[in-house]
């Protein structure tokens, strides 16, 4: 059995949340153990960069991500979910990715699943989206990306399709 954290960037119950349940039901299916946490509905500062957490092995900052930081550290796949606003991830999963910065020596290798909603039909736009998330991701030494979910071409919160809920629900269950 594996330990499966899904992080939802979505500041509203939009496409990218619906791929998250789809693939969160898969999980469940397959028998594993899995976590959701809705950025929305934590507190989560930005990232000072004061450098605390290199020097004294944690953040300083009192919010939410201080019961996080164990929770990522205990899993063995991480599933990251962003709508794509102007090409780049959400604001939210890349004030998440900053203040992962504690845990830059100590998360370990873990399976990576990247889960992306755009307004364009084109999953090459989500790809080039995607870079940022990577090149954050390959600095912690985490570059085992397992599976791309793709939302594209939706833009009103149940633009979603099947196709792409089963693509969802399919990943979840193959881990």
């Amino acid at each position: 059995m594996k330990n499966v954290v899904i992080i939802s960037s979505s500041m509203r119950k939009g496409n990218s949340d619906k791929l998250c349940d789809y693939f969160q039901k898969g999980v469940i299916e397959s028998r594993n153990k899995v976590e959701r946490i809705n950025l929305r509905d934590i507190e989560l500062k930005f990232c000072l960069a004061c450098r605390d957490c290199y020097n004294f092995g944690n953040c300083t900052q009192n919010d939410d991500m201080n019961k996080i930081y164990p929770i990522i550290k205990a899993a063995d796949v991480l599933v990251l979910a962003t709508p794509i606003y102007y090409g780049e991830m959400s604001g939210q999963l890349k004030v998440f990715l900053d203040r992962l910065y504690p845990l830059f020596t100590s998360i370990g290798k873990k399976d990576i699943y990247l889960i992306a909603s755009c307004y364009e039909n084109d999953t090459s736009f989500i790809d080039s989206s995607l870079k940022s998330i990577k090149r954050v991701l390959s600095d912690f030494g985490l570059v085992n990306i397992k599976g791309i979910v793709y939302g594209e071409n939706t833009d009103e919160p149940n633009d979603i399709s099947s196709k792409q809920l089963l693509a969802a629900y399919n990943k979840g269950k193959a881990i």
